[in-house]
């Protein structure tokens, strides 16, 4: 926000100078599903747009530094809620219940083998259980266990294969085990894909916005989902990262760790390459 508000200060003194008309996209929700960009989209924020242009502050990359990519650089995010249930009773009497647990284990363990066996290697994915709930007391077979988890992909028929192998996966497992389950698999952010000729503007303009001091490279693809992924659907667009990370001044926490912080000394850099890139654009320079 403090970004974009400094760019928007920067066009609004000199509106004489303007070669083209500019948009800001103050937007809500990111960080929780579904987001912020579908409402814009719908409000009609991209329509008439010739490109689109977003940054994140980056800890991981180190303050001086900026980044893109073309293509898929951003992963797709969607969750799964699974039940799985049984039936409950006597821990020392097992024979006369289904044991939720054991059959909810077994799935965790299977549910592993997706991205290994099922999934092109050559098509980053990950998929991850991140917990497992079941049961209240030692001495009782549990009647429900509770499975939930995470799903990264950057293309669209490697995210839809995985889902299918999970809700295929749980519906058999559970069967062998006797108990039944309930899958509850949300969609989320989609993969950000880059589009070539904007993130080829990205590496023309930033070198001379930015200066010597700071270095442009090509970024590595991220795990991690941003729903800016559903802009650059729509129309071309680049997203970019600026290394904010400098250990001099305690900035080198990641992201959502209790003691994040970042270097405030890149939000100038931000500001110089939203300007440059929006500059490129406006002057109407063919990328292709």
């Amino acid at each position: 926000t403090s970004i974009l508000l400094g760019v928007a200060s920067y066009y609004s003194s000199r509106l004489e100078e303007l070669e083209g008309e500019l948009r800001f996209l103050f937007q809500p929700a990111e960080e929780v599903c579904p987001g912020g960009a579908q409402g814009m989209i719908a409000e009609g924020m991209l329509e008439g747009a010739d490109a689109v242009y977003g940054l994140h502050l980056w800890t991981p990359l180190p303050m001086g530094t900026v980044g893109s990519a073309p293509g898929p650089l951003m992963a797709s995010a969607d969750e799964f809620f699974i039940d799985i249930i049984g039936k409950g009773g006597h821990g020392g009497m097992p024979n006369r219940t289904i044991d939720s647990i054991v059959a909810g284990a077994a799935l965790v363990t299977q549910l592993q083998s997706i991205v290994s066996r099922s999934v092109n290697p050559l098509e980053p994915a990950v998929l991850s259980v991140g917990t497992i709930q079941g049961g209240f007391a030692q001495n009782v077979i549990a009647e429900q266990c509770r499975i939930t988890g995470t799903v990264r992909a950057f293309d669209e028929e490697t995210r839809h294969l995985i889902r299918q192998r999970i809700e295929e996966m749980t519906v058999s497992i559970a069967s062998a085990y006797g108990a039944e389950a309930k899958i509850d698999y949300v969609m989320g952010y989609p993969p950000l894909v880059n589009h070539d000729g904007e993130v080829q503007r990205f590496f023309e303009v930033a070198p001379a916005a930015l200066g010597e001091s700071v270095e442009v490279i090509r970024m590595e693809k991220l795990m991690p989902a941003e729903d800016f992924a559903y802009y650059v659907k729509e129309i071309p667009g680049c997203f970019m990262f600026v290394g904010a990370g400098n250990p001099d001044k305690e900035a080198d926490y990641p992201h959502h760790h209790s003691k994040f912080d970042f270097d405030e000394d890149a939000m100038l850099h931000g500001m110089k390459l939203l300007i440059a890139m929006a500059n490129s654009c406006m002057r109407e320079d063919t990328i292709v």
